[in-house]
C-alpha cells in the first residue's frame, strides 16, 4: 500500500539504504528485469499434515508489512527471500516469500532441495549455484547467422496502431469491468482426471484411436481455464493464450552439470485463437492446439529467436504482444514440473508426528 501511495505522491520520496563494504551486489539479468516481474512477489506455502481453511489461512502466510514489489526491497534493508513459520499443536505451515525478479518456480525448487539436503546433514550434495552473477542466456542475441531461424510468431506481432488498439482495449477493460478478485481455486484430482478422460475420449472420437497424442495436465487445465474465461466474457472475442515455457531442458546452452540456476529461465509460447475458432473449440481441440504450439515454439532455434526478439524490441523490460488487437489475454504457468511434493522432505525437522491421512511434506 505504501508503494501505491508513493507513486500517487502521498508519501515522501524514499531513499535506498547506504551501501556498506560487506554488501554483495548481484545484477538483474535481462529476463529478470521486466515490468511484470518487478511488480510480483511470490509466496510458496508448505502445508504439513492437516487440511486448513484457505480463506482464513491466506492473510497469515506472511507478516502484514512484508515487501510486495521490487521497489519495497530496493528502498529497505530487507532480504530478497524471507521465511515465515506458523506452528500449531498438530501441524506446521512453512511459507517462503521472494520477488519474481529473483527466480521462478524451478529456481525455488532448487533452493528447497538444497535446504532439505542441509536439514538431512547432506551438505556435500548441495548443488553449486550458477547464474547469480552471469546470465546463462547472455549472448543468444548474437548467434551466428547460419543458425538463426525466423520467429514463428513475428508475423502476428502487434505494432503501431494495432498495438495502440490493444493497449486501449486493455485499459478499457480495466476501467469498466468490475474489480478483479484474486483468489485460490482448489481443483480435486478427481476433477482433473475427469477432464483428462473427457479429452482422451474426444481424441479417440477424432480418429486417433489408441495412439493418443500427449497432453499434459497443464495443457488440459489451461484449455479449460481459457474456455471458462472466454465464456464468462460473452464468447465473442478472440484470445491470446500465453503458456510459460522453461528453457532449462530445451535450450542448448552452456549449462553447468548438476548446478542450480536461481534466475528466471521461462519464456512463453502463444496460442492465438479467433472468436469463431474458440466458439467451436472443444476441450480436447484447444488443449491439443496449446500442446502443438508449445512444441513448435519451444525448440532450441525458436527459443533463440524469441530471446533475440526480446533483446531487440522496444525499451528494456517490454514484452512483445501477439494476436488480434481485441484479444482477451489468458496467461498460464504450470508449477507441476517443480514436483514440490516429491522434492520436499522436512522429516529431519519433525519433532511430533501429526495425522498423515492427507498428503504431507513432513
Amino acid at each position: 500500500m505504501d508503494t501505491l501511495r508513493y507513486y500517487l505522491g502521498y508519501l515522501p520520496a524514499r531513499t535506498q539504504p547506504t551501501k556498506v563494504e560487506i554488501d554483495e551486489i548481484y545484477p538483474l539479468h535481462f529476463n529478470d528485469d521486466t515490468k511484470t516481474l518487478r511488480e510480483l512477489t511470490l509466496s510458496w506455502t508448505a502445508r504439513i499434515d492437516d487440511v486448513l481453511d484457505a480463506d482464513h489461512l491466506h492473510p497469515r502466510c506472511a507478516r502484514e508489512d512484508a515487501p510486495s514489489t521490487l521497489q519495497d526491497l530496493l528502498f529497505s534493508d530487507e532480504p530478497q527471500m524471507s521465511l515465515h513459520i506458523t506452528s500449531f499443536t498438530d501441524a506446521t505451515l512453512v511459507t517462503i516469500l521472494w520477488p519474481h525478479t529473483m527466480t521462478g518456480a524451478l529456481g525455488l525448487k532448487d533452493l528447497v532441495v538444497a535446504w532439505c539436503k542441509v536439514l538431512a546433514g547432506l551438505e556435500s550434495e548441495v548443488p553449486c549455484l550458477a547464474g547469480a552473477s552471469r546470465d546463462v542466456l547472455e549472448g543468444f542475441d548474437t548467434d551466428n547467422d547460419d543458425t538463426q531461424e525466423p520467429l514463428l510468431l513475428e508475423p502476428k506481432g502487434l505494432k503501431g496502431f494495432k498495438l495502440l488498439g490493444f493497449g486501449l482495449r486493455f485499459m478499457w477493460d480495466i476501467f469498466w469491468n468490475p474489480k478483479v478478485e484474486s483468489c485460490m481455486l482448489c481443483l480435486p484430482c478427481t476433477f482433473i482426471e475427469k477432464l483428462r478422460q473427457r479429452a482422451s475420449a474426444d481424441l479417440k472420437t477424432a480418429g486417433y484411436g489408441s495412439d493418443l497424442p500427449f497432453l499434459s495436465d497443464g495443457d488440459i487445465l489451461t484449455a479449460w481455464m481459457a474456455l471458462f474465461i472466454v465464456c464468462a466474457q460473452g464468447g465473442h472475442r478472440p484470445a491470446t493464450i500465453l503458456s510459460a515455457v522453461d528453457v532449462r531442458d530445451r535450450l542448448r546452452a552452456q549449462w553447468v552439470p548438476g548446478a542450480a540456476y536461481v534466475q528466471n529461465l521461462a519464456l512463453s509460447s502463444a496460442t492465438l485463437m479467433s472468436a469463431v475458432d474458440l466458439a467451436q473449440a472443444s476441450l480436447r481441440k484447444l488443449a491439443h492446439t496449446i500442446r502443438q504450439d508449445l512444441v513448435r515454439q519451444g525448440t532450441d532455434l525458436q527459443l533463440r529467436a524469441m530471446i533475440r526478439r526480446l533483446r531487440a524490441g522496444g525499451r528494456p523490460g517490454e514484452t512483445p504482444v501477439y494476436g488480434d488487437p481485441g484479444s482477451l489475454l489468458v496467461v498460464s504457468t504450470n508449477w507441476a514440473k517443480a514436483k514440490f511434493f516429491e522434492n520436499t522432505d522436512f522429516e529431519p525437522a519433525v519433532i511430533k508426528s501429526g495425522n498423515h491421512d492427507g498428503k504431507s511434506l513432513g
